[in-house]
């Protein structure tokens, strides 16, 4: 089965191309598209579709003709309008050629774009495909357009230099490239000798196609045209050539820069939406309630025990965006390795906090991970009845929820920045927004500037229930602007005064349990001097220290004032 001229003008007549002049075979084939500059005197060009880019005088349409003739190609494509005299039309007699007319506005590379997917689809799948499709070339297929109009292998990158499609033909590319598509990403050794070269500065700056000599062992010499959309560089096309281009061929690439822009603005745009979709879905989940059983319809998880993860960041900066685009980086990361805990597990960027949704793979009673390793107590649960049931299995679901936590930091590159927190498994969706603060509030805990060595990077939240409802009291006062008061604020005015070092004597006091000599020895100091300050606690703050209400207050305001100062230093 072969592409033939008949099935191309057929399907793309009116629209892109239409036929002109010359001897019209509807069953003569088109094997492979070319430049009319880039024909040669060899069995490669035969059937050709030849481009004549930038053709536009008789007398070069003329020769054009002749030497496609000369080549046994198919066709040549020339711009719309054109008229056609006497001399072309006799060269057309003489060669057997046809001669074809691009629209007006049709670029070149979506021309070719199109009859070499075509191509590929019906020689390396046998399939038939829509020549005219959706208007967005796959990149795939633009990479192996460019590669036929500039006569090398051709990559695709990105900003960051990861190979986002590759021409078909690398088995004629140079080592430093193979060696890219391999990893699918530039190494960073070549690409710090093209930056100290100038090179990435001069193709971002230019509206041109630039050519490059790599000082990089084996490299061979490359065309490189950056992808701009309006403003924003999106990436870079690479073509390994043997000298510089050709009027024509760079005003291919120019054309080709621009299909691929608008390919990937197309994908990018995609996939904004569907994250937008599965955002909103999610966001749906984790606030609960009845919105949340038709997002859980849709996203396949209606009627299963779920519960949530919350994922936090330290020390984000959201400027340019850098944040937006980490978070769903990190998504994508979460979302892969979730699956496979639980195919059905969601996962979603909602504000600036990452949220799994992970429903349950036990049956109603049991914990989430029955039968993957959980623990004894957890497979045991639903054998349980009352209190004692519930709670094997809420410590049998917060083993598993830490060991998938535990498992991912392991996964996540630089996961130190990363804070997990961890809400109830809960009997059904509508229930996952209680999930969610859970989590919330363990992450808030996380966030926090901690003293000590080691640095909590995943709780569940009914381990840090006591330090979360104290951070409530903390951004109470705050939001109300209230301060510490009596009898504790008496003490921090003395010491504010430098009359002594009383706040800390006294919290030292209480946490040892009023043991007067241990205390004075944590604080280096003689006992008697200890109860001294004792004394002048009590008699600046009116305090009984042997009221058990009193101490309780004491303590509860003395770890507010501690979380007030941990906040003012994170």
């Amino acid at each position: 089965m072969a592409l033939t001229i008949g099935s191309v003008l057929e399907r793309l007549s009116f629209a892109l191309l239409t036929y002109s002049a010359g001897h019209y075979d509807p069953d003569a084939p088109i094997l492979s598209v070319t430049t009319s500059d880039s024909l040669d005197q060899g069995e490669q060009d035969a059937g050709a579709l030849v481009l004549g880019i930038g053709l536009h005088e008789s007398a070069d349409i003329v020769a054009a003709i002749q030497h496609g003739g000369a080549v046994k190609a198919t066709a040549l494509v020339v711009r719309s309008p054109i008229e056609t005299d006497p001399e072309i039309t006799a060269a057309l007699i003489a060669s057997n050629l046809v001669l074809l007319c691009l629209s007006p506005g049709v670029s070149w590379i979506r021309l070719a774009t199109i009859i070499n997917s075509d191509i590929e689809h019906l020689y390396s799948r046998g399939e038939q495909m829509d020549l005219v499709g959706d208007g967005d070339a796959d990149l795939f297929d633009v990479a192996n357009s460019l590669s036929s109009l500039l006569g090398g292998p051709v990559t695709v990158e990105d900003m960051s230099s990861r190979i986002l499609a590759f021409s078909s033909d690398h088995d004629k590319a140079d080592e430093p490239r193979k060696q890219s598509i391999l990893g699918r990403q530039v190494s960073k050794r070549h690409n710090e000798k093209l930056e100290q070269a100038g090179v990435f500065k001069s193709v971002f700056a230019s509206a041109r196609p630039v050519f490059v000599l790599p000082d990089v062992e084996g490299s061979r010499p490359r065309a490189v045209m950056r992808i701009r959309t309006g403003e924003e560089t999106l990436g870079t096309i690479w073509a390994i050539v043997d000298g510089p281009l050709s009027a024509a061929q760079e005003q291919g690439f120019v054309e080709g820069s621009n299909v691929v822009a608008l390919t990937m603005m197309h994908g990018k745009l995609a996939e904004d939406a569907g994250i937008r979709l599965r955002s909103s879905l999610v966001s749906r989940l984790v606030e609960g309630g009845s919105p949340a059983i038709e997002a859980a319809q849709q996203l396949g998880i209606a009627g299963s025990r779920c519960f949530v993860m919350a994922i936090s960041r330290t020390g984000t900066d959201t400027a340019g965006g850098r944040e937006d685009t980490a978070l769903r980086s990190l998504a994508k990361l979460l979302s892969t390795f979730i699956s496979s805990v639980s195919p059905k597990a969601v996962v979603s960027p909602v504000g600036g906090t990452l949220y799994a949704v992970i429903p349950s793979a036990a049956g109603p009673g049991n914990g989430f991970a029955a039968g993957r390793g959980a623990s004894a107590a957890h497979r045991g649960a639903s054998a349980g009845r009352g209190a004692a049931a519930t709670e094997h299995l809420e410590s049998g679901h917060a083993n598993d929820a830490r060991r998938i936590a535990a498992d991912l930091l392991r996964r996540v590159p630089d996961a130190g920045h990363l804070r997990i927190g961890i809400g109830d498994l809960m009997a059904d969706v509508t229930s996952l927004a209680r999930s969610r603060k859970q989590a919330d509030a363990a992450c808030h805990v996380l966030q926090q500037p901690n003293t000590a060595s080691a640095v909590r990077q995943v709780a569940y939240w009914r381990d840090v229930q006591v330090d979360s409802l104290l951070l409530e009291l903390v951004d109470a006062m705050a939001a109300r602007n209230e301060p510490i008061t009596h009898p504790l604020d008496a003490l921090i005015s003395e010491d504010a005064k430098g009359m002594g070092e009383l706040v800390g004597t006294l919290g030292v006091y209480l946490e040892k349990f009023g043991d007067v000599a241990t205390a004075a020895a944590a604080l280096h100091v003689h006992p008697n001097t200890f109860r001294y300050r004792l004394r002048k606690i009590a008699a600046i703050g009116g305090i009984d220290l042997s009221d058990p209400d009193t101490r309780f207050a004491l303590m509860l305001q003395l770890r507010l004032l501690e979380y007030q100062k941990r906040q003012r230093l994170g």
